[in-house]
């Protein structure tokens, strides 16, 4: 399908309000964002920003697409990597998931953890946030039914591993953080023993061989 010069600018126009807008709700958080001050920025009419979201609510959440599919593309890249052993493809998939919180946690915040305020009425594009599976829960799940059917895995229910996998680097993540910002100590000292921590965990599940 060719595209016309026209169709071209809108797009252009609209990658844009997502960046400007997503800065902004980085800087200024869900409730002290503002239409006047986004149109401002991009020195645009609000009518502009209408041909494109029908409020904030909806831009919010064109960003927080955006910003996740742009981790869940390295993601997959690490998930696809030809890492054989399954205890070293966990434990680069953790790595990845902490460094990438590590080093920028208000917008690790803002994408995986922050939601705006209820409303009644949920526009397209929130619909299709919300349609959306956890992809790392997903790709996480595979691995691990993979290593038990493959036999490096003790049986076990695979879901729930996952979802105790990702409690602890939640957890973990919110630790490192307060560390980091407090300056409460070396951060990446306390990344690296968490990360054996967890390795250690996993190691108990792997089948071995007399």
């Amino acid at each position: 399908m060719t595209i016309t010069p026209f169709q071209k600018q809108k797009q252009i126009e609209r990658d844009l309000i997502i960046e400007i807008g997503g800065n902004l709700f980085l800087s200024k958080g869900f409730q002290g964002f503002s239409l006047r001050l986004l149109t401002e920025k991009l020195n645009m009419p609000k009518s502009n920003f209408y041909t494109h979201f029908q409020s904030k609510r909806e831009l919010f959440y064109a960003f927080k697409i955006q910003e996740y599919q742009k981790f869940h593309e390295k993601f997959h890249a690490l998930v696809e990597s030809q890492i054989c052993v399954i205890l070293e493809k966990l434990t680069r998939l953790m790595r990845f998931y902490m460094n990438y919180a590590a080093q920028d946690f208000h917008r690790f915040q803002l994408i995986f953890a922050t939601q705006a305020p209820p409303f009644e009425k949920f526009g397209p594009i929130e619909q299709e946030f919300n349609a959306q599976p956890n992809i790392m829960i997903a790709e996480l799940v595979r691995i691990i039914q993979s290593a038990i059917s493959n036999g490096e895995i003790k049986p076990i229910n695979p879901l729930h591993c996952t979802y105790f996998l990702w409690a602890i680097m939640y957890g973990n993540i919110q630790t490192i953080d307060r560390i980091k910002s407090g300056r409460l100590g070396d951060y990446l000292a306390y990344e690296n023993y968490a990360i054996e921590e967890m390795r250690n965990y996993l190691k108990t599940l792997l089948v071995t061989t007399e």
